[in-house]
């Protein structure tokens, strides 16, 4: 099944009715036409599977599930398998990425594009992706005349690649054995993971899973490239610093014992190699929050960071951050690793980051503030992926804020992403429900077996648990939607929250006509200069911020606003456009702007919880886009 149908798929579970052809249409980027040969292709799919899309003239499309059992059973089916030729542009930019970095010689680029199928000038035009995430690392395509391309960097910056774009982040570290070459013994990574896991509780480090799951992956992947000849450079990793950690030592004892079980020589850079994932990965445990690692980020000045980040973002924001020391604890920790990721090139993509923006889009605008900050600070550039790793600790807190309580339901949160995400779940939970669920403790999955659960009612799991355990298991994803809290609250019996909108009427358009991402800030902002709410330099403003990070927080919404409060009213201005225009890729046709005021005092928990539902209803934005008048529009948006 190709990506198109799956996404037709998607929105078609996301929501509980009928989904437009023009809405498919949108999210696909192709014509209504497209959409129904679509549907009849992804209903033979379905054939005997227990569902059937059913059309319901001049209305949209429904799914219709006859047979729960058969149709979950597809759908896990759906995400196990993988398809090897690339579709979608970001597909082959994916495919074109890994040929490179697998390859040792030239490959040409007519041979490629027969191998995946498309023409030369499609090629030609993924290779300018290609080349522009391969610059990211310092990598760059080099052409051979009558051989072709291939990639040339540090050798460093090659592995950096490789871990991001070679290895599936979000799989287990025993499935990944097939996209490894050379070292398909399940034994040998197994002997790895076992040295890595021993000297990491050996020495306190306390890394989450996905960590460990990294670490033991870029582990393998040295020793293929040492077995093929490629060496680190001492001086790509600046060892007269990296000797001087602790963490060096740590790994120089994890290498003493892999040399002698795989016969593999590690020489003193790889030994550095090794300290550098440990360097830019650590973490700590909540019970150790603040302990001597707190007091040395102390003396390194982050707690001076720390206060600057949390005064812009009340500043800026109105989130009162100021006086919630777990939170002060929590950024001291994450930010001395992810600094020293950052200093030394190790820019992470962050597989959470889409999921972030669109249920979190209020603390991921506070994370962007944060990297502003700390880039003015630390002279680092913060990327698209450490703000969403901010976003986790700042929406943990503003979550916390609304917590009034715990309840009777004694349970425990198994996170296999980091304290981050577990604290981000943890909150929320007992936002959701505060009066009626205890979260005991917060745990990665491999030390799940330290913890009695005697006295746990269940535990709520970011990753499928395969053993036989004695209390139920809720599995929910790492950032939590709307199935999530329905199959949490089938275990606590309660009724969804309420939502409360804020708006103004006066600044609502609809079925505008634009091009371009640009057209349309450029139009809303002469409405608004006409309505007298800002000035012409708010175009500037709102660009400033879209060039930090795309505005476009999921299918065919963007909440566009400037990258600091300059103007003297807070309000929302909603446009929908009578056709799609891409936004950084993405095709968006219902536009939020938000504006805050200059210095306001103003309580704008109104303005975010009426922003976050509508991110999260997707239903909720197709009524906005099929609304013909502005007071059908106004009505919609009120009732929410």
């Amino acid at each position: 099944m190709n990506t198109r149908f799956k996404r037709i798929l998607k929105e078609l579970m996301a929501v509980d009715g009928l989904v437009t052809g023009s809405h498919l249409a949108g999210v696909s980027n192709v014509s209504s036409r497209t959409v129904r040969e679509d549907v009849k292709q992804l209903n033979e799919c379905l054939e005997g599977h227990g569902a059937v899309i059913r059309a319901v003239r001049g209305r949209g499309y429904t799914l219709e599930v006859g047979d729960d059992a058969a149709f979950r059973t597809f759908l896990q089916e759906l995400l196990e398998v993988s398809t090897d030729m690339p579709v979608a542009p970001e597909q082959r930019v994916g495919y074109l990425i890994r040929r490179f970095l697998q390859t040792d010689g030239y490959l040409k680029i007519q041979d490629l594009a027969d191998e995946i199928h498309v023409s030369f000038s499609t090629l030609q035009n993924d290779l300018k992706d290609v080349k522009d995430i391969l610059s990211r690392y310092h990598l760059h395509l080099v052409k051979k005349p009558n051989y072709g391309l291939k990639v040339e960097g540090e050798e460093v910056n090659v592995r950096f690649c490789l871990a991001e774009y070679v290895i599936d982040r979000t799989t287990p570290v025993r499935r990944q054995i097939q996209t490894l070459p050379d070292l398909h013994d399940e034994e040998r990574l197994a002997l790895i993971w076992t040295v890595v896991e021993k000297y990491v509780d050996r020495h306190g480090l306390q890394m989450s899973d996905i960590a460990m799951n990294n670490l033991v992956i870029h582990i393998a992947i040295a020793c293929k490239r040492m077995m093929s000849g490629n060496l680190i450079s001492a001086i790509t990793l600046q060892m007269e610093e990296i000797l001087k950690e602790k963490e060096y030592i740590i790994a120089g004892k994890m290498v003493e014992e892999l040399n002698e079980e795989l016969g593999v020589c590690f020489p003193q850079v790889e030994i550095a190699y090794i300290a550098l994932h440990l360097l830019g990965t650590r973490l700590v445990t909540e019970q150790r929050l603040e302990v001597e690692y707190l007091q040395d980020a102390k003396g390194e000045g982050y707690a001076v960071l720390v206060d600057e980040i949390l005064r812009a973002v009340e500043q800026e924001w109105k989130i009162r951050l100021t006086e919630d020391e777990e939170l002060r604890a929590a950024l001291l920790i994450h930010l001395k690793p992810a600094i020293n990721r950052f200093r030394y090139g190790m820019n992470i993509r962050n597989p959470l980051l889409d999921d972030i923006k669109k249920n979190y889009p209020v603390a991921f605008e506070a994370g962007v503030v944060a990297g502003r900050i700390i880039d003015e600070n630390m002279e680092v550039q913060i990327d698209e992926n450490e703000i969403g790793y901010l976003a986790l600790h700042l929406g943990a807190a503003m979550e916390r804020q609304n917590l009034a309580g715990s309840g009777p339901k004694r349970v425990i949160i198994v996170c296999a992403s980091g304290a981050g995400s577990a604290r981000m779940i943890k909150y929320k939970l007992q936002s959701k429900f505060r009066h009626e669920m205890d979260v005991v403790a917060t745990t990665e999955y491999y030390h799940l077996k330290n913890h009695n659960l005697d006295e746990i009612d269940f535990i709520i799991s970011s990753i499928p648990l395969e053993e036989d355990l004695p209390i139920p298991v809720i599995h929910v994803r790492t950032i939590l939607s709307g199935e999530d809290y329905t199959r949490i609250q089938s275990h606590l019996d309660l009724q969804p929250h309420s939502h409360q909108t804020y708006l103004r009427r006066d600044c609502l358009w609809i079925n505008e006509q634009y091009s371009t991402k640009e057209d349309v800030l450029s139009g809303l902002t002469d409405k608004l200069v006409k309505k007298g709410l800002v000035d012409p330099t708010f175009f500037d403003s709102v660009m400033q911020r879209e060039e930090i990070a795309s505005t476009s927080f999921g299918p065919l919404l963007a909440v566009p606003h400037p990258i600091s409060p300059q103007w003297n009213e807070t309000f929302l201005a909603i446009c929908s456009l009578e056709k799609p225009v891409l936004w950084n890729g993405e095709p968006v046709q219902l536009v939020c702007v938000l504006n805050v005021k200059k210095e306001s005092t103003e309580d704008l928990q109104m303005v975010y919880a009426f922003l976050t539902d509508l991110v999260e209803n997707q239903e909720l934005v197709q009524r906005c886009l099929k609304s013909q008048s502005v007071s059908e529009l106004w009505q919609i948006l009120t009732g929410v």
